[in-house]
């Protein structure tokens, strides 16, 4: 009777919750990424414990220029775009797909740091891919601007340029280690006309291209035939 009680309380039994990589506020035992505005283990002393999702891939600054608090009032050509909790971006079809946000801070900011977390909601053909936009133009009419772009189809990270609705690949390399579609974090550092793009979860996932088409413009995010979610986005000092 008693081993069939335990065999049938073992059965009831539920996992412990996990609330690693949760948005915060955090709960017990958990505290905040403050760049990534996500909840990781504590290491007993007031910081995380170090993992590649709280590890800085480009290091730099951390002072703060903008961060996004829930209020989506950015520009976008798309109206797939909207934001909440998380800033979404609705179809799997549209190429080229970006929105950024512009504010007195942001404009005087030529060089600057971006981090942000995104993970894949539906991808459409080609190579669907997602990532930060850099030094986008306010008028809608004008297409300059940098991005560093993720496709977990392709295992590819890359630097891209648009200009009047044209792009071309500045830098590509492959990311064998890359698994399957799963939530991110990415960084992005614009310095002069250097452009180096990161991803927190895999080593090899760093690339550095040179441009000097595009000198000033706003940071924001861009989706390649990808519907996604970005869970946050902080912009600091380089």
């Amino acid at each position: 009777m008693r081993v069939a009680v335990l065999f049938a309380l073992a059965a009831c039994s539920v996992d412990p919750l996990s609330l690693e990589g949760k948005q915060c506020p955090c709960a017990a035992g958990y505290v905040c990424d403050t760049p990534t505005n996500r909840c990781f283990l504590s290491n007993g002393d007031g910081g995380v414990i170090d993992t590649p999702g709280t590890t800085s891939c480009l290091g730099g600054g951390t002072t703060e220029i903008y961060r996004y608090a829930g209020t989506f009032d950015w520009v976008h050509e798309d109206p797939s775009w909207s934001g909440a909790a998380e800033i979404t971006q609705t179809s799997a079809n549209v190429q080229n797909s970006y929105t950024f946000k512009t504010n007195a801070n942001l404009s005087a900011a030529k060089d600057y740091k971006v981090t942000a977390t995104m993970r894949q909601t539906a991808a459409g053909t080609g190579s669907p891919a997602m990532g930060i936009a850099l030094r986008a133009q306010l008028s809608t009419q004008d297409k300059q601007h940098y991005s560093c772009m993720w496709s977990f189809k392709a295992k590819e990270i890359w630097i891209q340029e648009t200009q009047a609705g044209n792009t071309s690949t500045l830098m590509a390399k492959p990311v064998a280690e890359a698994g399957a579609a799963k939530p991110l974090t990415m960084e992005a550092k614009i310095v002069g006309s250097t452009i180096t793009c990161c991803i927190r979860e895999y080593p090899t996932a760093m690339v550095t291209a040179t441009s000097t088409s595009v000198t000033a413009g706003y940071p924001g995010l861009q989706t390649e035939r990808m519907a996604a979610a970005f869970g946050s986005f902080a912009v600091t000092q380089p």
